[in-house]
């Protein structure tokens, strides 16, 4: 099969699925200055902070687009999230 079919396929069959995207999340390590770059970059502010000491992390809710993009930094460097970050950076 060709690549251009092979695309038409994928085409008509993403066209049928409604895709709702609630929110994606990235670990960083410094909360407050991934904010100020998205509010520079994006012109958006956090719907939400809060820090979840149970799961060892500071987060932020940003709306982007239609969806949201959660925003995690590790409270400490042996968190999930820190070792995440220590890991793959």
């Amino acid at each position: 099969m060709s690549l251009g079919r092979q695309w038409s396929r994928v085409a008509r069959f993403t066209a049928v699925l409604p895709i709702n995207l609630h929110h994606t999340a990235i670990a960083v390590r410094d909360l407050d200055a991934t904010l100020r770059s998205l509010a520079q970059l994006f012109g958006v502010e956090p719907l939400s902070r809060e820090t979840v000491p149970e799961q060892g992390v500071e987060e932020a809710m940003v709306p982007l687009g239609g969806s949201f993009l959660q925003v995690l930094a590790p409270l400490t460097p042996d968190s999930p999230v820190g070792r995440f970050l220590e890991k793959r950076g």
